[in-house]
């Protein structure tokens, strides 16, 4: 049984009860934004956030009206392609189960028809219609300086972690070296992507707005790990983060130097046990 507890809204999970993942997954992990890392920084980055997505699983798993499926569990690209989601997250229902079939057989036909690992926003759509939710997990080692200000204490531990941020990727770029601004990230679009069929302005920055959010994934979970704990912050919905669609690099010398990132103040959010009764989720 997985040991856990709740603190100020958070999940804490002992980092003991959740195993480590396939190693084979990291040989196909794509240099999104570190193209210097080497395979042994591939391989433990990788680690560290399958282990997180097996963290939220086991949680999830306490509601027992609830299923969490993840990507990898239905995949059968032998992890040679990214993933379009992290996991689905469904609430159990007679017929349910035939629904998500159903569903299963879509995403893998979508995958196997094209090179990288996308779906469809029309797909995305079908399942918010029935319920059936796209999950995207970012996970972050607590790094030194959080242990240090914190002194041990947890409490304050969680306090500055909360001033961190949900982070989701765009849908049109997701590292560079000149766009820190939403604004930026428009210019960009508009003059190497797509305009929409219209000039610049306040209709191509809503049409982009509802491209981000038609194919971005529904539920954005937060989990930060240490050698002792998985610490599950909360999540936010696409709805939140889109916003007041603030985008920013987020800078780690050596490391995230060109990740570009929808963003969110994580302590405007939600915790996470709100999840499984969001009244925007589930009617």
């Amino acid at each position: 049984m997985m040991a856990y507890c709740v603190m100020n809204g958070v999940v804490l999970i002992d980092s003991t009860s959740i195993p480590a993942p396939e190693e084979r997954m990291a040989a196909y992990t794509a240099n999104t934004w570190q193209p210097e890392r080497t395979q042994a920084e591939i391989n433990s980055n990788t680690s560290q956030g399958k282990r997180a997505e097996n963290a939220f699983e086991a949680y999830a798993s306490q509601f027992l009206n609830f299923e969490y499926v993840t990507y990898d569990r239905i995949r059968t690209d032998e992890y040679k392609k990214s993933a379009p989601f992290d996991g689905l997250l469904y609430r159990k229902a007679a017929g349910k189960e035939e629904i998500l079939a159903g569903y299963v057989t879509r995403i893998q036909s979508e995958i196997a028809g094209n090179g990288y690992g996308h779906i469809s926003s029309a797909l995305r759509a079908d399942m918010e219609r029935d319920e059936i939710y796209t999950v995207e997990i970012k996970s972050t080692a607590v790094n030194e300086k959080k242990r240090t200000d914190s002194a041990g204490d947890l409490e304050k531990l969680l306090e500055l972690i909360n001033q961190d941020d949900y982070l989701a990727y765009p849908l049109y770029c997701r590292a560079s070296e000149d766009i820190d601004t939403f604004e930026k990230y428009c210019n960009f679009v508009y003059n190497c992507r797509e305009t929409f069929g219209c000039a610049w302005g306040k209709e191509f920055v809503n049409k982009l707005l509802k491209k981000e959010y038609d194919n971005m994934s529904m539920i954005q979970v937060r989990i930060y790990v240490d050698d002792k704990r998985f610490y599950i912050m909360g999540y936010t919905l696409k709805n939140d983060i889109l916003r007041n669609h603030r985008i920013k690099k987020m800078v780690q010398p050596g490391k995230s130097e060109l990740a570009v990132y929808y963003y969110q103040k994580i302590k405007d959010g939600h915790a996470c046990n709100n999840l499984f009764s969001d009244r925007r989720l589930w009617k």
